[in-house]
């Protein structure tokens, strides 16, 4: 394939995805989009976090 061909395909693939943005949704429950990603990063953080305090605070006590 020539380079020009791919180079169209390759901007006619962004400009169809700046016109129409792709909605993805979850089981038709709730739509999937971008104000959603830093609640779910957010939420994977602190679940991180709570579960290595836990886990110190057990290593902490066996040691004792």
């Amino acid at each position: 394939m020539p380079y020009t061909t791919l180079l169209y395909k390759v901007q006619m693939l962004v400009s169809c995805l700046t016109l129409e943005k792709p909605i993805m949704r979850a089981s038709d429950m709730f739509t999937v989009g971008v104000p959603l990603i830093p609640t779910l990063v957010s939420n994977i953080v602190t679940y991180v976090l709570v579960a290595l305090q836990m886990d110190q605070n057990r290593r902490h006590k066996t040691h004792l």
